[in-house]
């Protein structure tokens, strides 16, 4: 049985492991620090619990927000340390796609048909939205934070408010799963791309599709988003296929070249000159290949082919907003060397990704990537840990490792700003991350 300690600040009962025993936490509720009776103080992190009616204890905060700042000046290499862990209940189905809103507050986990909203500031679950009737594949939250749309594996696209949980639209036009949705900065307009070939255009006040020409491809579409004015919208799919279209006119700007295979993440730099994009590959060990492009003539820039450098199996992988940095997450350590398209993860093997975990954590207005397990790379133990690093577009220099547990992961979102991510599990867990600027 945990011990149980009380909260000096806001006198609710948490739910502290014995491995905690003397730690510094923080309530999850109030942010107070808690110190932990048993040995002497320490700022490691840890987990503490607050006790939940309806599901029992959900793992929260693990240190105080003054010991992670003390922690961020020591010098020399060190593992990140995490914002939270927020567990989505006992019933629940690992989320299998994440948004966060443009204020960095809420977040969205889909979880099967349910979508879970998360307050990032009190860090707790507040809402639950279950109007969706097929398992939930995607997510956006509008620039202005009011409203969601969520897209489903049988092509159902629904509009609805996050301030009141009413649904106000279903967009039709989707022939199976949708992959990706994105809101224009306006907010008036939205795009998406789905396993039937088409990227669409919507206005949503009154759900009328708009042409984009050539947006009907023979293979899937994996990632849609817009260009941070609003002027361009990019699409990435299977067979390489890169492309951006003007929002004015419908027409292809620009194709990109030089993508081979399944590509499965597009990005814009904020200023828009760049493009960047991701996908699996059996040519590189960890199975990341990385593209970049100049946005304006689709020439091709220089980016990194191989990312294991420290030996870490890639299960899923991110192109942040802005395009500079990918964020992936797997298995840290040596390993052993798997066949193409599989790695073993804590005893269990899985396959292409191009498949439910490529589906389902497409998010974040076209900036999440899913890329193959292992694809003939290293792969850790059972005993090895995972990890979240971040890398460099050009470069493919580690800039931040972050301790993501001993539990596979589902999907994982940056914010809109690049300054949080958020990783979901397999044990129906949702882990936070602060981002170095």
């Amino acid at each position: 049985m945990p011990l149980t300690v009380t909260c000096g600040g806001c006198g609710k009962m948490l739910a502290v492991p014995e491995h905690a025993l003397g730690k510094r936490l923080a309530c999850p509720a109030c942010k107070t620090p808690v110190t932990v009776p048993g040995a002497e103080p320490g700022s490691d992190i840890t987990d503490v619990q607050i006790i939940d009616e309806e599901d029992g204890p959900v793992t929260a905060y693990g240190v105080h927000p003054q010991d992670a700042t003390e922690e961020r000046g020591r010098p020399g290499p060190r593992m990140a340390t995490g914002l939270g862990v927020l567990s989505l209940g006992k019933m629940a189905t690992p989320a299998g796609c994440l948004v966060i809103s443009s204020d960095n507050r809420l977040a969205l986990a889909g979880s099967d048909a349910t979508i879970f909203i998360l307050d990032l500031a009190e860090w707790k679950k507040i809402d639950r939205f279950e109007k969706q009737k097929a398992p939930v594949t995607c997510l956006a939250v509008s620039p202005d934070g009011t409203l969601a749309l969520s897209g489903d594996e049988l092509g159902g696209l629904l509009l609805w408010s996050l301030q009141t949980g009413r649904a106000l639209r279903w967009l039709e036009g989707h022939q199976g799963c949708v992959n990706s949705v994105a809101f224009a900065p306006n907010g008036r307009y939205a795009v998406s791309g789905g396993d039937d070939g088409t990227t669409q255009l919507w206005e949503l006040e009154s759900g009328r599709t708009h042409k984009l020409f050539g947006a009907r491809w023979d293979d899937a579409v994996y990632s849609v988003c817009y260009s941070a004015d609003g002027r361009w919208i990019l699409g990435a799919g299977n067979t390489g296929r890169v492309r951006m279209w003007s929002v004015k006119t419908g027409e292809v700007v620009v194709k990109f070249k030089g993508a081979t295979g399944e590509v499965v993440s597009a990005a814009f730099s904020k200023d828009g000159t760049e493009v960047a994009a991701c996908g699996p590959s059996r040519m590189t060990q960890t199975g990341v290949k990385v593209w970049r492009w100049s946005a304006e003539t689709g020439k091709a820039l220089p980016a990194f082919t191989e990312a294991n450098r420290n030996r870490a199996s890639v299960a899923l992988a991110l192109v942040a907003p802005g395009a500079q940095r990918i964020l992936t997450a797997g298995k840290r350590g040596a390993g052993k060397r798997s066949g193409p398209g599989t790695v073993d993860v804590a005893g269990s093997v899985i396959g292409s990704v191009v498949g439910t975990l490529a589906v389902n954590a497409m998010t974040c207005g076209g900036a999440v990537v899913v890329v193959s397990g292992g694809r003939g790379g290293p792969t850790g133990g059972p005993e090895d840990p995972y990890c979240l690093q971040l890398w460099n577009v050009a470069a493919g220099l580690i800039s931040q490792t972050y301790d993501a547990g001993r539990q596979p992961a589902t999907a994982l979102a940056v914010s809109p700003d690049a300054s949080r991510a958020l990783c979901a599990c397999r044990d129906s867990t949702v882990h936070a991350f602060g981002l170095p600027a």
